[in-house]
C-alpha cells in the first residue's frame, strides 16, 4: 500500500476536528508525526490538549483539570472563572464536585463556592500574625 506524502495528508488532516485527528492517530501510527493533536479528558468530558484556546470544551477541559488538582492539594475551591458563559453551561453539571454552590458572578462567567473553612483559616491566620508581633525579626534581617 502506498502512503500519501505527509504535506497531503495534514492538508487533509487540516478540514477535520480534534475528535477525528485524534481517531485517526490511533488507526496509523505514522499519523502520530503529522497530527498536533492531542486527547485530555475530565469525567466524560473529551477535548485536545494542544487546541484549548480554540474549543470551549477543550477549555473547559482544562480549567477544571486544574482546580481539581488545586482542590485536592487545598481542601476547598472558592472561585472559578471561565471565558465565556457556554463554558459555564458545559463546566455546571461538573461544579458540584468542588463544593456547595453560593451564587454565579461576573456575568455568568464564574462561580462562587459556600465554604466557612476559607474565613476560618483567614482569620486564624491573620490572628497569628498580629499576635506574633513580639518576634524579633525586622523585615531588613528577612531579605538580608
Amino acid at each position: 500500500m502506498n502512503k500519501l506524502c505527509d504535506n497531503v495528508q495534514l492538508y487533509i488532516y487540516r478540514f477535520l476536528s480534534c475528535k477525528e485527528n485524534i481517531k485517526m492517530k490511533s488507526i496509523n501510527r505514522n499519523n502520530n508525526i503529522i497530527i498536533r493533536c492531542k486527547s485530555h479528558s475530565y469525567k466524560d468530558l473529551y477535548g485536545c490538549l494542544t487546541h484549548v484556546y480554540d474549543c470551549n470544551v477543550s477549555y473547559v477541559i482544562y480549567i477544571l483539570n486544574n482546580e481539581e488538582k488545586k482542590y485536592k492539594l487545598c481542601k476547598f475551591t472558592d472561585v472559578i472563572h471561565f471565558g465565556s458563559c457556554m463554558q459555564m453551561r458545559i463546566a455546571s453539571k461538573y461544579l458540584n464536585n468542588f463544593g456547595n454552590i453560593s451564587h454565579y458572578c461576573c456575568g455568568g462567567k464564574g462561580v462562587m463556592f459556600k465554604d466557612n473553612s476559607i474565613n476560618k483559616a483567614h482569620r486564624l491566620s491573620s490572628t497569628y500574625y498580629l499576635n506574633n508581633s513580639t518576634s524579633t525579626n525586622t523585615l531588613s534581617d528577612i531579605y538580608l
